[in-house]
């Protein structure tokens, strides 16, 4: 189905989107650098080596390596189906930063960014910029990228040239040729995923990846870990917390969601979040002023603009600012507040003088294309997981859903509901579990919920909070994806006293 209803928009925290040239550019390394691509000792195992790949290790080891600035990097072999522990194995890249107060060391802090398909370690290291010095000093700063994800074992789904093709998809095609050939693209991308890496594929779930993620506690050595995860991060978060809740110190969730929505809710959650920020960045550019719209309504401006890059694609270089990638660095400004400004600049180069170098920009940080045409592997394991994790929808019910979402969202619904998904073309059936979340023995739980937010609606984290009987809501005001580390210094003091004294905040806390 459309089941890209429920996939579209990347679940992840506006930073992790950041390429890892930029990342590089602000802290003098990537981290992600110091990972071979081969990966340990020069050779990665891979369970298309007709059975031959070692076993995992009944005791998780990772043989760490110094990797500069006080950051530690190893590889830790799990099992690809942990219901077959003596089976074929993939690597996980772990990297962790050692708490430099010895002395007054809590623990390891895991961290995830989102995504799916965010590359945790390189978040990590923003991690170590941005933290409170008292975080630092008594948590071990620890991240790895799930399995399929960036430096692990990982899956893919094609070139550059055909990543370029396939990002620039009109989500909202024009006639039955546009939506043919990009029906072809979707179909082609599946399989793609399926050729170069279909014996992954099937393993590719958020239940293994939190199986993978004890497995890295038991290689640390300690007995219980502390997780702060952001939007599907806090999926992996409250899995983990389902399955290993002796293991588990503390978790925040921040921007999160319950496995309880149906792929239906979300899509239109999402839709309709991204349709009210969309009208809370259009009032601020009534009340401030935007240059993009000038003396114009900037609604009828924006859509101005973007109908006119459907008929006539901007060029830039050797390349086109697409209505579909013009779509995607809007939706990628939309994720926070502190964008918006970019948003700006980058709609009225667009509209004055053709120049969409700034919004095509926008739709590469989103698309993790770097500047020399290269991808991450980001958009392929966000689709594979999101497909693995996803429950089907009928076929049978497909077009009065999609109208159920334009109707919700009739500016933006379109754009999620007007194509099909790579799900649909799935090569692995997905049995995911669902319902509501189910960790009755869980410690203190810290969910964190921001009004206005586009990707996690505020009533999704009220759900979630709901769900897990030991969490505890803090509501945030505001029009930003995720809250930790956004400006708010309530958030980040009321989140940092939970992390070091599990200290929660007062029933219904607002900041």
């Amino acid at each position: 189905m459309r089941r890209a209803l429920a996939i579209l928009l990347a679940l992840c925290v506006v930073v992790a989107a950041c390429t890892e040239e930029s990342t590089s550019e602000r802290s003098g390394g990537g981290l992600t650098d110091l990972f071979r691509d081969d990966g340990p000792d020069g050779d990665a195992t891979d369970p298309a080596d007709d059975g031959e790949s070692a076993a995992a290790p009944s005791s998780p080891s990772i043989d760490w390596v110094d990797a500069g600035g006080g950051w530690q990097e190893g590889y830790l072999a799990v099992p690809l189906d942990h219901d077959d522990p003596d089976g074929p194995t993939i690597d996980i890249a772990v990297v962790r930063h050692p708490a430099e107060d010895p002395d007054e060391r809590i623990g390891p802090l895991f961290i995830n960014p989102g995504g799916p398909g965010a590359a945790a370690i390189v978040y990590a290291y923003y991690g170590e910029l941005m933290f409170d010095d008292e975080i630092l000093e008594r948590f071990d700063i620890v991240a790895f990228d799930p399995r399929g994800v960036g430096a692990s074992t990982n899956v893919t789904c094609g070139d550059d040239e055909f990543l370029d093709e396939y990002n620039a998809i009109d989500p909202v095609p024009d006639s039955p040729d546009e939506t043919a050939d990009a029906e072809a693209l979707i179909e082609e991308f599946a399989a793609n995923c399926d050729v170069e890496s279909g014996d992954i594929l099937p393993f590719l779930d958020t239940v293994s990846t939190a199986k993978d993620m004890d497995l890295v506690r038991q290689a640390l050595g300690d007995d219980q870990l502390t997780y702060l995860g952001f939007s599907y991060g806090t999926y992996l978060g409250a899995t983990y917390l389902e399955l290993f809740s002796d293991h588990t110190r503390a978790a925040v969730l921040d921007g999160a969601y319950s496995r309880s929505l149906t792929p239906v809710e979300m899509s239109q959650g999402q839709a309709e979040g991204f349709e009210h920020t969309l009208d809370a960045f259009l009032d601020w550019c009534r009340q401030d002023g935007c240059d993009y719209s000038g003396s114009e309504d900037p609604e009828a401006a924006l859509f101005g603009l973007l109908d006119s890059i459907d008929a006539r694609p901007i060029a830039v270089g050797d390349r086109e600012l697409t209505v579909g990638l013009a779509w995607t660095g809007l939706i990628q400004a939309l994720y926070a507040e502190a964008m918006w400004p970019t948003l700006d600049q980058a709609l009225a180069a667009a509209r004055s003088s053709k120049d969409g170098s700034r919004l095509l920009q926008l739709a590469d940080q989103y698309n993790s294309r770097a500047a020399d045409g290269s991808y991450d592997n980001k958009g392929a394991a966000f689709v594979s997981i999101s497909c693995m994790d996803s429950e089907p929808i009928e076929p049978a019910t497909e077009d009065d859903l999609a109208a159920q979402i334009i109707a919700a969202a009739p500016r933006v619904g379109p754009v999620f509901a007007s194509l099909p998904s790579p799900c649909d073309s799935w090569p692995v059936t997905p049995d995911p579990p669902t319902g509501p979340w189910r960790a009755p023995n869980a410690p203190p739980v810290l969910v964190v919920a921001t009004t206005g937010d586009p990707a996690t609606p505020y009533a999704w984290g009220v759900r979630a909070a709901d769900e897990l009987e030991t969490a505890r809501l803090l509501t945030v005001d505001g029009d930003s994806h995720t809250a930790y580390w956004g400006g708010n210094s309530c958030v980040d003091d009321t989140v940092d006293a939970y992390l070091l004294d599990l200290r929660l905040p007062g029933e219904g806390a607002r900041c």
